[in-house]
Protein backbone atom coordinates (compact mmCIF):
# COMPACT_ATOMS: atom_id res chain seq x y z
CA UNK A 1 0.00 0.00 0.00
CA UNK A 2 1.62 3.19 -1.34
CA UNK A 3 1.26 6.11 1.91
CA UNK A 4 1.66 9.81 1.16
CA UNK A 5 4.92 11.90 2.42
CA UNK A 6 2.92 13.70 5.04
CA UNK A 7 1.30 10.51 6.30
CA UNK A 8 4.92 8.90 6.87
CA UNK A 9 6.17 12.09 8.75
CA UNK A 10 2.53 12.12 10.34
CA UNK A 11 3.35 8.44 11.88
CA UNK A 12 6.70 9.24 12.31
CA UNK A 13 5.92 12.55 14.86
CA UNK A 14 2.94 10.71 16.74
CA UNK A 15 5.10 7.72 17.45
CA UNK A 16 8.13 10.21 18.69
CA UNK A 17 5.47 11.86 20.90
CA UNK A 18 3.39 9.21 21.92
CA UNK A 19 6.77 7.88 23.98
CA UNK A 20 5.83 3.99 22.70
CA UNK A 21 8.50 1.25 21.58
CA UNK A 22 8.05 1.38 17.89
CA UNK A 23 6.49 -2.69 18.47
CA UNK A 24 3.49 -1.25 20.89
CA UNK A 25 2.87 1.54 17.67
CA UNK A 26 3.26 -1.15 15.12
CA UNK A 27 0.63 -3.37 17.40
CA UNK A 28 -1.71 -0.95 17.74
CA UNK A 29 -1.34 1.14 14.32
CA UNK A 30 -1.20 -2.05 11.99
CA UNK A 31 1.62 -0.73 10.12
CA UNK A 32 4.56 -3.55 10.14
CA UNK A 33 8.14 -3.14 12.39
CA UNK A 34 9.96 -3.08 9.59
CA UNK A 35 8.05 -0.21 7.74
CA UNK A 36 7.81 1.92 10.69
CA UNK A 37 11.89 1.46 11.42
CA UNK A 38 12.26 2.37 7.69
CA UNK A 39 10.01 5.74 8.43
CA UNK A 40 11.48 6.76 11.39
CA UNK A 41 14.77 6.45 10.18
CA UNK A 42 13.78 8.45 6.84
CA UNK A 43 12.11 11.77 8.94
CA UNK A 44 13.71 10.85 12.27
CA UNK A 45 15.92 13.63 12.34
CA UNK A 46 13.67 16.38 10.18
CA UNK A 47 11.06 16.04 12.84
CA UNK A 48 13.31 16.51 15.63
CA UNK A 49 14.77 19.34 13.98
CA UNK A 50 10.81 20.81 13.92
CA UNK A 51 10.10 20.36 17.50
CA UNK A 52 13.40 21.98 18.57
CA UNK A 53 12.84 25.08 16.43
CA UNK A 54 9.25 25.93 17.74
CA UNK A 55 10.54 28.54 19.32
CA UNK A 56 10.46 27.54 22.83
CA UNK A 57 12.83 29.32 25.50
CA UNK A 58 15.06 27.46 27.68
CA UNK A 59 15.05 28.66 31.66
CA UNK A 60 18.01 28.23 33.94
CA UNK A 61 16.65 26.93 37.37
CA UNK A 62 18.19 29.57 38.91
CA UNK A 63 16.29 32.09 36.93
CA UNK A 64 12.84 30.16 37.30
CA UNK A 65 14.11 30.19 41.49
CA UNK A 66 14.49 34.01 40.95
CA UNK A 67 11.10 34.33 39.68
CA UNK A 68 9.64 31.99 42.41
CA UNK A 69 11.53 33.90 44.84
CA UNK A 70 10.39 37.59 43.72
CA UNK A 71 6.80 36.09 43.38
CA UNK A 72 7.31 34.63 46.71
CA UNK A 73 8.76 37.61 48.82
CA UNK A 74 7.08 40.06 47.45
CA UNK A 75 3.37 39.39 46.84
CA UNK A 76 3.60 40.14 43.10
CA UNK A 77 0.36 37.50 41.39
CA UNK A 78 1.23 34.72 38.63
CA UNK A 79 -0.39 37.61 36.17
CA UNK A 80 1.30 40.24 36.88
CA UNK A 81 5.07 38.80 36.87
CA UNK A 82 3.51 37.30 33.27
CA UNK A 83 2.96 40.71 32.18
CA UNK A 84 5.80 41.80 33.75
CA UNK A 85 8.64 38.85 32.17
CA UNK A 86 6.29 37.55 29.21
CA UNK A 87 6.19 34.04 30.79
CA UNK A 88 2.67 32.48 31.11
CA UNK A 89 0.99 32.46 34.07
CA UNK A 90 0.49 28.35 33.71
CA UNK A 91 4.20 28.36 33.46
CA UNK A 92 5.06 30.14 36.74
CA UNK A 93 2.18 28.29 38.60
CA UNK A 94 3.99 25.40 37.38
CA UNK A 95 7.37 26.84 38.33
CA UNK A 96 5.98 27.70 41.59
CA UNK A 97 5.00 24.36 42.54
CA UNK A 98 8.32 23.08 41.94
CA UNK A 99 10.91 25.35 43.41
CA UNK A 100 8.75 27.20 46.58
CA UNK A 101 9.02 24.70 49.55
CA UNK A 102 12.67 24.68 48.37
CA UNK A 103 13.60 28.33 48.44
CA UNK A 104 11.42 28.45 51.59
CA UNK A 105 13.76 25.57 52.94
CA UNK A 106 16.79 27.08 51.87
CA UNK A 107 15.71 30.71 53.20
CA UNK A 108 15.16 28.87 57.11
CA UNK A 109 18.22 27.72 56.86
CA UNK A 110 20.11 30.71 56.08
CA UNK A 111 17.61 32.85 58.72
CA UNK A 112 19.18 29.52 61.15
CA UNK A 113 22.71 30.39 60.33
CA UNK A 114 22.07 34.23 61.11
CA UNK A 115 20.53 32.70 64.45
CA UNK A 116 23.37 30.81 65.11
CA UNK A 117 26.24 34.01 65.26
CA UNK A 118 24.60 35.60 68.35
CA UNK A 119 26.49 34.20 70.97
CA UNK A 120 24.56 31.72 73.47
CA UNK A 121 24.51 32.94 77.33
CA UNK A 122 25.12 36.59 76.04
CA UNK A 123 23.67 38.87 78.16
CA UNK A 124 22.15 42.45 76.99
CA UNK A 125 23.73 45.35 78.86
CA UNK A 126 21.12 47.73 79.38
CA UNK A 127 23.12 50.46 81.51
CA UNK A 128 26.78 51.67 81.93
CA UNK A 129 29.21 52.07 79.76
CA UNK A 130 28.49 48.62 77.83
CA UNK A 131 24.83 49.22 77.19
CA UNK A 132 23.30 48.59 73.95
CA UNK A 133 25.84 45.12 73.69
CA UNK A 134 25.66 42.12 74.21
CA UNK A 135 28.50 40.65 76.06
Amino acid sequence: MQYTEEFKRGIVRTLLASGMTRREFADKTKITLMTLRKWVKQYKDEEIEKVDDNNRKKYSEEYKKRIVTQMLFDGITYKTMAKKTGISPQMLEYWDNKYRYIIIADHEKMINKRRKKVKTGATWHRYGAGAGRYE
